[in-house]
């Protein structure tokens, strides 16, 4: 599954939310394509813009030794 700029506006409408435009192209530039031999699902697209509008950035930060990387500066 790829996502569609028309996939991406239905998306944000059903979980209004409102994106910038930075935010868009960074989403389709990531899921406009499938991820050859592989491909997305619609809970793998849903849950990584989850964690880029949570942390600007697509994969979660992890602990290390029980303490979370910092996030990316402006990132609250």
């Amino acid at each position: 599954m790829t996502l569609t700029k028309k996939g991406l506006r239905e998306l944000g409408e059903s979980a209004r939310i409102l994106l910038t435009p930075e935010q868009k192209n960074a989403i389709l530039e990531r899921f406009g394509t499938e991820p050859w031999p592989h491909e997305w699902s619609g809970q793998d697209i849903a849950c990584q813009i989850d964690i880029f509008l949570s942390y600007g950035v697509f994969e979660k930060p992890v602990k290390v030794h029980g303490m979370r990387h910092p996030l990316p500066e402006g990132v609250f």
